[in-house]
């Protein structure tokens, strides 16, 4: 070792304490061969180690990226290797898959046991919140910052939490099931802290609120503020009590027009239903693009919409009403449905509810609903006072 080079107990406070500037070694008295680098621009782990009579010296990783703890089991790893011959940072990336594969075989494998609504969600939201960005970087490279940063630009904090948990769930399947990562290999989407999302309940819309937003959602299509396909997609979520994810995947060879039919394909498998004069209308006005199976159709060529949040926010603004979630559209649906006379069971075959129980908690009353069955009692109870 060096003049610049010294030996002490490393932990992960000291790591996070050493300031590039002035070339240095600083080794870790528990582990031999382990320590970190200092260089005028970074700090990095490395570990040092021969194999025959060559000695090696390799950088681990940034102390930004690596904590102490996962840094010093790769390089114990390491150390364990090279006594018996074997350079692991030679054959490290041998044959290791990208994060794109290991999903691929791992989805396919969940086709076995899961439902095809539950593998359409998983791939949807893959392909929109997190593919993109570690689709193509070898699974045993991804580090938390990557994570990181895929996860953050992901909208709402129960989008965030569900794609950190499929990435966890990919990173999992390629160390456990797989073993293309050491058992040692430290997932790095466990590190991520995700603030819990707030669960705020369901409400239904008034009539006042329904009319309000509609007519700003108008206007802001005939403004071109907001496309036709988006328009329309909330139009029909609220017509037939769609789930978000129903209405936004939604193609055209599951509509059939003359007999005005549409199959959806839910959390519970397919169901059929019926479109309605006012559903047939929000379809006509649908443009066809070509090139796209989806009636939604996105920014992204042959692609859905990929997200409504933001938009619907705006309409919302625009009309002055409470702010709504996309899933209370179909609540709302369901509640208005119910508060007309239409018979529960009925409006849980609408809503694909496996259990009765489920749609009868959408049999909850409004504050106006309320005042309104209050009125018609008075009113009905009249004739007995004098």
């Amino acid at each position: 070792m060096s003049q610049a080079s010294r030996t002490k107990k490393l932990t992960q406070r000291i790591v996070d304490g050493i300031k590039p500037g002035g070339r240095r070694f600083l080794w870790d008295e528990s582990l031999a061969g382990f320590g970190v680098r200092v260089t005028e621009g970074a700090t990095s782990y490395i570990v040092d180690f021969k194999i025959g009579q060559r000695r090696r010296r390799v950088a681990l990783g940034s102390t930004r990226l690596l904590s102490y703890a996962q840094a010093r089991d790769q390089a114990a790893e390491t150390l364990v290797a090279a006594r018996k011959g074997v350079d692991l940072t030679v054959d490290i990336h041998r044959d290791m898959p990208t994060f794109q594969a290991v999903w691929n075989e791992m989805i396919e494998l969940d086709k076995l046991r899961c439902s095809p609504a539950t593998i359409t969600d998983y791939e949807d939201r893959a392909k929109r919140l997190f593919l993109p960005s570690l689709g193509k970087k070898l699974v045993g490279d991804i580090t938390p910052a990557d994570v990181e940063k895929a996860v953050g630009g992901v909208p709402g904090a129960r989008n965030k939490a569900y794609a950190n948990t499929l990435i966890k769930k990919t990173i999992n399947f390629a160390r456990n099931k797989k073993h293309y990562l050491p058992e040692t290999h430290r997932n790095p989407a466990d590190s991520l802290k995700l603030k819990p999302a707030v669960r705020r309940p369901p409400r239904a819309l008034e009539l006042e609120e329904i009319r309000k937003f509609g007519e700003a959602l108008a206007a802001m299509e005939a403004e071109n503020e907001i496309s036709p396909w988006l328009a329309n997609l909330i139009r029909l979520s609220l017509i037939c009590g769609l789930r978000p994810g129903e209405v936004r995947t939604m193609t055209w060879e599951r509509i059939n027009l003359p007999r005005q039919r549409m199959t959806v394909v839910g959390k519970t498998g397919e169901r059929e239903i019926h479109l309605t004069d006012a559903a047939m209308q929000v379809l006509d006005a649908t443009p066809k693009v070509q090139g796209c199976p989806y009636v939604f159709a996105g920014r992204r060529y042959g692609q859905p919409i990929a997200s409504v949040h933001k938009q619907l926010k705006a309409v919302q603004d625009r009309a002055g009403v409470e702010r709504f979630r996309p899933y209370d559209l179909r609540h709302s649906a369901a509640t208005g449905a119910l508060a007309s006379g239409a018979d529960v069971v009925s409006v849980q075959a609408l809503l694909g509810h496996t259990d009765l129980k489920t749609t009868q908690g959408y049999l909850h009353a409004s504050e106006g609903r309320r005042r309104t069955a209050a009125e018609r009692a008075a009113a009905f109870g009249r004739g007995v006072l004098r």
